[in-house]
């Protein structure tokens, strides 16, 4: 008989080597030497910035495997692009030429927002000079842009008007970097003792103080999702900063990658988090939190690859992150794609007198036909095996216990998406097979190849 698919997570030992989580794609540049990726939406699309062949830096945008130049108000000027919603529009800054008070020209910087019609530039407050860095869905956009007395005030641009967020009270500049669905807006500004601290926006309570860790005198706020989760950096009671997450207004130090310092720069709806942290040699590598441990990302990627992955800026609903690399002096984009794997898995028991009892111990081996790679798992005492982390492939799948006969299942095909039945009985060795009512036969239950898509990092 075939027992009913139990879908368990068994003990394996040995326990494959884990193959690289994610895929390391180089974005590439404009021309020239340095790129840097700065959001992704859920589509895909990466917003950044890169040297191009004349060394200007350009903001591009990344579409359809393209890297492109979204434009600038003149040719020659520089642009940088910090966020990206669902529909593709884009944020950031261009120069302007602009005359000043004794005639002559200066180059200025502009918050701007690009959509399909082009390039919009959103002004200022009253000064010289703006910055757009986040946008939501509906189109509405946060940055910092200066008053008439030259002051950095965050604002909210939407339905072409820029609205001043202010400061939290006794502090004289702001800045606003990320905006959600429900136009909460999360940022820093200064306060009355000098210190920048983190700030969560709305249009009832306005601008609310999200506070330090203890001890710590300084915070800022990077980005913010739809939970009511915020993340960005304290510093401690050791004035180093940590990278720290908000749950509402209860802050939590999310630790280092084994350094003094860390940042959280972006995160996404699952509280996923990405950043930088110093290492235990001081470098800073990129690390994402998730399941309540920060892990470096460049242990999660392929071995071998000549950049350190040194900063994640954000991660997209289906756990796609943007990075930075560096590789001596240059620095390059990265995108992070989760590696979609198989696993085959299933349950084995024992039929004697009638009853099924689980057998652990059993060995299963299966071998990738077009490598030769091998990878052996084991029941445990519930009798359920798993072989993770296969990638596309044929594969010979080889069951065997002792005292039963060895069961061998050729070109066993694992496809993106398909469940593949392994199912089958063992038989035992010698004269007695088994009795008429299938008796002391060892039973596999109906084994599938899974396809396992979450969003975000899959725990080991």
């Amino acid at each position: 008989m075939l027992c009913g698919f139990v879908l368990i997570v068994a003990a394996i030992f040995p326990r494959p080597v884990p193959a690289s989580q994610y895929k390391l794609v180089d974005l590439g540049t404009l021309g020239g030497e340095n790129s840097y990726a700065e959001a992704i939406n859920d589509s895909g699309q990466v917003a950044g910035r890169s040297d191009n062949s004349i060394g200007q830096t350009r903001a591009f945008l990344r579409k359809d495997d393209t890297l492109t130049d979204i434009g600038g108000f003149e040719d020659g000027l520089s642009t940088f692009s910090y966020g990206i919603n669902y529909s593709g529009q884009v944020v950031g800054s261009a120069a302007v030429k602009e005359l000043n008070q004794w005639g002559w020209e200066e180059i200025l910087f502009h918050a701007v927002l690009w959509t399909d019609q082009g390039i919009n530039d959103l002004g200022t407050l009253g000064g010289k000079e703006s910055c757009a860095i986040g946008i939501d869905f509906f189109g509405q956009v946060v940055g910092k842009a200066q008053d008439s007395n030259g002051n950095y005030h965050a604002f909210l641009w939407k339905e072409n008007a820029m609205t001043d967020l202010g400061s939290l009270p006794g502090g004289n500049e702001s800045c606003a970097n990320a905006i959600n669905a429900l136009q909460h807006v999360a940022g820093y500004s200064a306060t009355s003792d000098g210190n920048y601290r983190a700030f969560i926006w709305n249009k009832t309570d306005g601008m609310i103080d999200l506070g330090t860790l203890s001890g710590g005198n300084e915070s800022r706020a990077h980005d913010l999702n739809n939970s009511g989760q915020t993340v960005g950096y304290s510093t401690n009671g050791d004035g180093c900063c940590r990278a720290v997450i908000w749950d509402n207004t209860e802050i939590r130090d999310l630790g280092t990658l084994g350094g003094d310092s860390s940042e959280a720069l972006g995160m996404n709806d699952a509280g996923q988090v990405v950043g930088r942290s110093r290492t235990g040699t001081d470098d800073y590598h990129a690390f994402i939190w998730s399941g309540n441990q920060m892990t470096d990302l460049n242990t999660l990627v392929a071995p071998g690859s000549e950049w350190i992955l040194e900063a994640a800026k954000d991660i997209n609903s289906n756990g796609w992150i943007v990075a930075t690399g560096g590789k001596d002096y240059t620095r390059r984009a990265f995108l992070l794609m989760p590696e979609i794997r198989q696993s085959i898995y299933g349950k084995i028991t024992e039929n004697t007198l009638g009853y099924s009892m689980p057998v652990n111990g059993v060995e299963i081996s299966i071998t990738n036909t077009e490598t030769g790679v091998k990878m052996v798992g084991y029941t445990g005492e519930n009798g359920v095996f798993l072989i993770p982390d296969l990638p596309v492939s044929t594969y010979t799948v080889r069951i065997s216990a002792d005292s039963f006969m060895e069961k061998i299942l050729n070109d066993v095909q694992v496809s993106e998406g398909a469940d593949v039945d392994i199912s089958g009985i063992l038989a035992l060795k010698g004269p007695s097979q088994g009795d008429a009512n299938g008796n002391n036969k060892l039973d596999i239950s109906d084994a599938v190849y899974v396809l396992q898509v979450i969003s975000g990092i899959r725990s080991r």
